[in-house]
């Protein structure tokens, strides 16, 4: 064994076990060994290695006749990934990426996301009730997520890099959007941004998973244009458009007649439209909004609202939402917990609204949730909720 392998280094004859024989053998050898390359090679191709080959050796050539190829037999391949679970993508996956894998390592086919429903009629109304996941058969009950300041952090325009570094690592406004599918709830809501291209992809998204998504325009902020966005998104039947949310210090008699004339306006072009109300802010703000008869099809009552309340808007002749009610842990909600949330949700339900949405917070100094999705304590259950209302509604 010891001769071949010395013949192999062409020092056979020269070394006794491997060692020199004399002061002309150390020369010879010198000058052996400076032609000679030692290469990690594949042990199954013969060739240089690469970083897929799963075993190896290294083997002496003299130079020049060291392989200059590496390896063809182990070569990685890219392949699509999920971006929320690290396996393969199937045609359902929303979100993936590219990814370089040995062929030893090649991950599973993801088996998370499952089939989209087909797209869901127009969002309608009948009877003074919401109509969206069937044909018009059974009412439409919506319980979600409000997280109306997600496109404005998808496009860095607010908050600390601390909390910019917390969205990221997140997942940011498509894993909301994820979760919210895969949870099994079916609206969302969030105020609209500049970026009109942002806004018609969640757009689109919501429509094609079946979810009613309530964009909220901002008239303190005067931008974008209710017409420019209309015209933008008439494809996707299933954005219920809100005009004003609250009413603060900041609210003025011009805000509330530009807030009447858009609603106004979005009615005649057979939009649904919702604005908020008293709890919302400025109590003499909304109470004189509401004295202007406005023409929205849907009240928002907010947060530590009763079911009176909701009953007082359906007496009105509103279809009635519960939105954003949280638990941020102040005067208004001193960190109610999960039985509260459930319980809130239920009796707005019982009461008659028919849309429910919790905030969703996903930044550090925003209550107890610190920074983690608040779908890992509560959208299990919201979503097995709204699976019962939804197929069999009270």
């Amino acid at each position: 064994m010891i001769n071949k392998i010395l013949k192999g280094l062409g020092l056979l004859g020269i070394t006794v076990f491997g060692r020199p024989k004399d002061l002309k053998a150390i020369e010879d050898l010198s000058e052996i060994m400076k032609r000679r390359i030692a290469i990690k090679i594949c042990k199954e191709s013969m060739l240089r290695i690469n970083d897929c080959c799963p075993t190896s050796r290294w083997k002496w050539f003299k130079q020049g006749e060291e392989p200059q190829k590496k390896c063809d037999l182990h070569i990685s391949q890219i392949y699509e990934i999920c971006h929320s679970t690290g396996l393969r993508k199937n045609p359902y996956c929303p979100i993936w990426t590219e990814e370089s894998f040995c062929p030893d390592k090649v991950p599973k086919i993801c088996d998370y996301h499952k089939a989209k429903p087909p797209k869901p009629p127009k969002l309608i109304i009948k009877d003074n009730m919401l109509y969206f996941h069937n044909d018009g058969i059974e009412p439409f009950v919506g319980i979600g997520a409000s997280s109306r300041k997600m496109l404005e952090r998808e496009l860095n325009l607010i908050g600390t890099e601390e909390e910019k570094r917390l969205w990221k690592e997140y997942g940011g406004t498509w894993k909301i959007l994820e979760e919210t599918y895969n949870y099994g709830l079916n609206y969302i809501r969030t105020n609209v941004v500049e970026d009109l291209d942002l806004v018609e992809a969640v757009v689109s998204w919501c429509y094609e998973h079946g979810i009613v998504i309530e964009l909220t325009f901002d008239f303190q902020k005067q931008f974008p244009s209710p017409r420019i966005v209309f015209d933008r998104l008439q494809p996707y039947p299933s954005v219920l458009w809100e005009m004003g949310n609250e009413f603060s210090e900041k609210t003025t008699a011009e805000i509330i007649r530009n807030m009447l004339a858009w609603i106004d306006w979005l009615r005649s072009q057979g939009a649904i439209v919702s604005a908020g109300g008293f709890g919302a802010g400025q109590e003499g703000w909304a109470d004189y909004f509401y004295k202007q008869n406005p023409n929205h099809q849907v009240a928002q009552v907010h947060r530590h609202w009763t079911p009176a309340w909701i009953k007082k808007y359906i007496d009105m002749g509103y279809i009635v939402g519960r939105n954003e009610y949280f638990d941020l842990g102040d005067e208004v909600d001193p960190g109610f917990g999960f039985n509260t949330f459930q319980n809130i949700m239920i009796e707005s339900i019982n009461a008659g609204a028919q849309l429910v949405n919790y905030y969703v917070f996903v930044d550090a100094f925003f209550g107890p949730t610190q920074g983690r999705s608040w779908f890992s304590d509560y959208a299990y259950w919201a979503g097995q909720y709204c699976k019962n209302l939804n197929s069999n509604p009270a």
